[in-house]
């Protein structure tokens, strides 16, 4: 298993104790990191479709910065960060790409991961034919 996720998850971590306003900024940050990546790699044609909903849904449901605008921050997911002193959503992407890699699902590009950005540098290079 890769250290993907577990590097998000453990840049939140080390700043746990640290003021909400430095807190808030380290969890966006991350999973901002997660929402670049993951719908990139979700969106590909050999992606499977019960996952890609439930990750696309998480990311809508559980990600603390607001999308229309990213001005503020989505209550629920602000209330649950405060509270928990984590990323739900971070916490949601890690298990549900354990689950991807469980599946062990071939793709013109290789086997999907638990790693959406090398899954991403993989199917670049096999789409750019290198």
């Amino acid at each position: 298993m890769s250290r993907y996720f577990d590097d998000l998850v453990d840049a939140v971590r080390i700043v746990n104790d640290s003021d909400d306003v430095t807190f808030l900024r380290r969890v966006t940050d991350m999973e901002e990191i997660a929402q670049k990546d993951v719908p990139l790699l979700t969106g590909d044609r050999e992606f499977p479709e019960d996952l890609r909903e439930r990750i696309l849904t998480a990311i809508s449901t559980k990600s603390l910065r607001l999308k229309h605008d990213g001005a503020g921050y989505f209550k629920p997911a602000l209330d649950r960060v405060l509270a928990l002193r984590k990323s739900a959503l971070l916490d949601e992407l890690h298990s549900m790409f354990h689950e991807v890699a469980e599946r062990r699902i071939q793709t013109r590009f290789g086997p999907l991961t638990d790693n959406p950005r090398a899954d991403l540098t993989a199917r670049r290079a096999h789409d750019e034919g290198r």
